[in-house]
């Protein structure tokens, strides 16, 4: 029942991109790099829009979403964080990921399924379930 808020301060890093989230666990070493920025993400870390997510063989995280999607990546995955439009007093909104490479678990929050969009190097998924597991 954790929920993901909005931090005043995102420092630097995150500079002018919008913070969509935040880390809920990291297991090892996992990377995040913006523009030209890189970093090593830990547990309550917030994460950003066009964000690139790596982690190694012995690496995996977990990801809760302002309109709390649980998002997992395991290990040797790659990931976009493309885009998110969230306003919790609307009904509609948008999140989209591109998924590179990897094992991904993923867990719709309270937009509507039609709003859920996870891009692949050889697809498009459109999100029409509550849960479901991806490997690309």
């Amino acid at each position: 029942n954790a929920k993901a808020e909005e931090r005043d301060e995102i420092g630097v890093y995150g500079g002018n991109n919008t913070q969509i989230g935040l880390a809920v666990e990291a297991i090892n070493v996992v990377k995040g790099s913006l523009d030209v920025s890189s970093r090593t993400i830990k547990v309550s870390d917030a994460v950003f829009q066009q964000e690139l997510i790596e982690t190694n063989s012995v690496s995996a995280t977990e990801f809760l979403f302002l309109d709390e999607t649980i998002l997992v990546v395991g290990p040797e995955s790659q990931l976009v964080l493309n885009e998110m439009v969230f306003d919790a007093n609307a009904t509609k909104g948008k999140v989209v990921l591109t998924a590179v490479k990897g094992l991904f678990t993923f867990v719709s929050g309270s937009l509507p399924s039609e709003s859920y969009q996870i891009r692949t190097p050889t697809a498009t998924i459109g999100v029409r379930g509550t849960k479901f597991d991806l490997f690309v």
